[in-house]
């Protein structure tokens, strides 16, 4: 009897780091790792994919809540630097001021009930988070869109535009790192420059929409006060 032997062959993404010289892999270190072909090909393509999720996410965001998303847009165009610093501190304070938040609740007992609605706050703020990073895709996607001479561009073809370049240096970065160890320093920079690029967008997406949602609260508040004055003032 012949004796017939199965080799299995794995179709996973290439080593690249194989060639790659020692005295790199003695001090490239984290770009060493990050730069070399294995894992480059599924970060690529699960950058893709996120990118996918986000311009749905955003088009749902245009289908449902469009006057918000127009609004925080608008905020980002008129002062860019306050709504990110606004945003930035937002983000700082929040788990923070949750946690300080539920544990008042339960200290008081009384308040334990209440502790069932931080999960809605959470999901509001995420929601708003959402409708802001929509509107900053929609401010730049526009402004680009417009210096190209496209007059009218469609909402979300300003948004996907805005996002698309929002994460082109992630999209590139990821794209380099596949070419292996060569070009890792390139990709590192990119990518990194890529997460600051979207933290910022993501910040003052976020800080447009809580200045809206206090400019409203705000505006709401002065036509209550108003319109009870009115009512108490006696006629003539």
């Amino acid at each position: 009897m012949t004796e017939v032997s199965l080799a299995e062959i794995s179709l996973g993404d290439p080593d690249f780091r194989m060639n790659v010289p020692a005295w790199f892999r003695g001090w490239g270190g984290p770009l060493y790792w990050f730069g070399g072909g294995f894992g480059a090909v599924p970060r690529l393509v699960g950058s893709l994919v996120r990118l996918g999720l986000i311009l749905l996410v955003a088009g749902i965001a245009l289908l449902l809540a469009r006057p918000a998303v127009e609004g925080a847009a608008q905020r980002v165009l008129d002062n860019p630097i306050k709504a990110t610093l606004i945003g930035l501190a937002a983000q700082l304070l929040i788990f923070p001021v949750l946690f300080l938040t539920a544990l008042v609740l339960v200290i008081t007992v009384i308040g334990i009930p209440l502790l069932l609605l931080l999960p809605f706050v959470v999901l509001l703020l995420v929601l708003m988070a959402v409708v802001g990073f929509t509107g900053t895709g929609a401010a730049v996607g526009g402004a680009l869109l417009r210096r190209f001479g496209v007059a009218a561009p469609a909402p979300f073809l300003e948004i996907a535009t805005g996002i698309v370049v929002l994460l082109s240096p992630l999209l590139l970065g990821r794209m380099l790192a596949v070419g292996g160890w060569p070009v890792a320093p390139i990709a590192v920079m990119l990518v990194s420059l890529g997460f600051i690029v979207e933290l910022l967008a993501w910040s003052s997406g976020f800080g447009a929409a809580l200045t809206n949602s206090f400019t409203r609260w705000r505006a709401r508040r002065a036509m209550r006060r108003n319109g009870a004055t009115v009512a108490a003032t006696p006629a003539p």
